[in-house]
């Protein structure tokens, strides 16, 4: 499939999806336009996720965020949003990661009651294109899930979910069955490494310290395909995990899909200022990723300026 197709067929997918949807926001009053732009630095220590320590490759990247919505109320205590979204991120040492990504999101949220004690719930889709210069990172990206809320009380406050995840990806070339036997493989693998599916639980307490400070602790616990990338020469090792195998493009080695548990810890500490407009975050995550015996980790540090417009 070329990239024309590929641009085509997101185009068709969105249209589907906003068509839809078109009874529940027809008639519905238009309430505001919402616009987000967002900053941000990385630091991630295991960028490949590497699942021995002397193959974990580290990295640092820029980001950028952009998005741009509309709110629809459907009734006192129901509203509709449709937004679409640019995103992209610049690479220090692994230039090949280099991406820009495009999408639209769909969601509802419901409120059960007057006040700010009352629970939410919000069901979404979001929908998008990877363009990467990792040709094999290519593709469609999909997310669906569904959040509920509930503030305990003006200063905390509690949210759950679950999200799904599916990714289409471009395939890469497949490595020749000789090879793969060579280095401890079975033959006929599937160069599709990026093709992904994963289910998702997530919580989050939220805490509200001062007027502008927000702490977010998070947990978020994945069952689905994971991707490592390790060089050849660990291939007999890790046989017995492995789903698809391709050769990676923008890390050296091979890159691998498994079946894995992530375990993903966050904590987030806020400052607003500009009147609420604007937020400066500081993110820490560890994520833990099990495939049968073998693991690996990350420890990501981010840095993020985000205005409101």
């Amino acid at each position: 499939m070329n990239r024309g197709e590929v641009i085509i067929r997101f185009f068709i997918r969105t249209g589907m999806v906003v068509t839809m949807l078109m009874p529940f926001y027809v008639h519905a009053e238009w309430d505001e336009w919402v616009a987000d732009a967002e900053l941000s630095f990385t630091s991630d220590d295991n960028i490949n996720r590497g699942l021995f320590g002397k193959e974990e490759l580290s990295d640092q990247y820029w980001s950028g965020f952009a998005s741009l919505g509309r709110l629809y109320h459907l009734s006192g205590f129901t509203r509709f949003d449709l937004s679409t979204r640019v995103n992209g991120r610049v690479h220090h040492e692994f230039s090949r990661l280099n991406q820009v990504n495009t999408g639209i999101q769909l969601g509802v949220r419901h409120k059960f009651g007057l006040g700010p004690a009352q629970p939410w719930v919000r069901a979404y889709v979001d929908s998008g294109y990877i363009f990467s210069r990792s040709e094999i990172r290519n593709g469609f990206l999909t997310n669906a899930g569904i959040r509920i809320g509930q503030p305990i009380n003006h200063r905390i406050s509690v949210e759950i979910g679950y999200e799904f995840d599916y990714r289409e990806s471009d395939d890469g070339k497949s490595i020749p069955d000789v090879r793969l036997v060579q280095t401890g493989l079975t033959p006929n693998l599937s160069n599709s490494v990026f093709d992904l599916i994963g289910h998702s639980a997530k919580a989050q307490l939220k805490l509200a310290l001062t007027e502008h400070i927000l702490v977010n602790i998070g947990y978020t616990f994945r069952a689905g395909d994971i991707v490592s990338v390790n060089t050849n020469s660990q291939a007999a090792e890790i046989q017995s995990i492995v789903d698809a195998v391709v050769n990676d493009d923008a890390f050296p080695g091979w890159a691998y899909r498994a079946d894995g548990l992530t375990n993903v810890y966050s904590a987030t500490a806020s400052y607003a200022l500009l009147e609420g407009q604007a937020l400066i975050n500081l993110q820490y995550r560890h994520i833990a990723s099990h495939a049968r015996s073998w693991s690996y980790r990350n420890n990501v540090f981010q840095v993020a300026f985000n205005y409101r417009f």
